[in-house]
């Protein structure tokens, strides 16, 4: 044999790897975009399916039926807060709030949608918004208090409590029990 042909027997396996290498490459890309294909079919049909459910059904008729009623749009937040839809819950709670800004647990369901969406200062404000239309909720204030926790502002969690106390003793006395247990 001659160096000539040594060269193309060797060339043709060069390229010859090169394209089984490539053809490999390329089927186990197309295998992950499926699966990511699939993956993605199955969360939009889980969403669609949790969209569906006869309770949010039910919630929505009664909104069309009565548009301003606020209890509905919270009762409605609380279900796409429970399915991780944040925006729509944010959306239903300031419309609520809108409707009738007297009910503390408006605002903690738009509190615990700005949290979950990691946007602490707006859970923070709608805590201090609840404080202000509500001078008298301890639930706003020991939320507040928690929240100052999380972000390792001591001082500012302390003092939540102690105003949480001093609206009603009984109450606050086991959340600050459990509050002081889980610091710890």
């Amino acid at each position: 044999m001659s160096i000539l042909n040594l060269h193309k027997i060797y060339s043709m396996r060069i390229l010859f790897t090169v394209l089984v290498l490539g053809q490999i490459l390329f089927l186990s890309s197309c295998g992950n975009s499926s699966n990511e294909s699939t993956d993605k079919t199955v969360a939009v049909d889980s969403t669609l399916s949790k969209l569906n459910s006869p309770e949010l059904k039910a919630v929505n008729k009664s909104l069309l039926e009565d548009p301003n009623n606020a209890a509905l749009y919270f009762k409605r937040g609380e279900l796409y807060f429970k399915n991780h839809d944040l925006e729509a819950s944010k959306n239903d709670a300031l419309r609520a709030i809108k409707l009738d800004s007297l009910k503390p647990e408006y605002f903690m369901l738009l509190s615990d949608a700005y949290f979950t969406a990691n946007e602490t200062r707006f859970s923070k404000e709608a805590l201090e918004r609840c404080i202000k239309a509500n001078p008298g909720s301890v639930e706003a204030n020991l939320k507040l208090a928690e929240l100052y926790f999380y972000v390792k502002k001591y001082t500012e969690s302390i003092n939540y409590i102690n105003d949480a106390l001093k609206i009603n003793e009984n109450t606050a006395k086991v959340y600050t029990d459990i509050f002081l247990l889980t610091a710890r």
